[in-house]
């Protein structure tokens, strides 16, 4: 029973480090998309915006996407595309 207790403690902790990692390669995806973003011109950033957005009704025509994903997803692309930045 402790060799039992004991591995399922190792995978939580395994699983732990893994969640940590991806949360790290999110973030730095988000620093990169918003660097590009403002580097970009108004318009450029429009159509980014207009194709993703047209990318996201596509995908909410599809069965197999839960509609509270896409909800999700939705917000958290207006956050990096379509909210205004304050130039540095």
């Amino acid at each position: 029973m402790k060799a039992l207790i004991a591995e399922l403690l190792v995978k939580l902790a395994e699983n732990d480090v893994a969640s940590k990692e991806t949360l790290i390669q999110v973030e730095a995806l988000q620093i990169a998309v918003t660097a590009l973003m403002n580097a970009l011109d108004a318009q450029t950033r429009m159509t980014i915006s207009k194709q993703v957005n047209k990318a996201l009704d596509q995908a909410s025509e599809d069965s197999a996407t839960h509609p509270e994903d896409l909800i999700k997803l939705r917000g958290c692309l207006y956050a990096l595309i379509d909210q205004p930045r304050i130039d540095p």
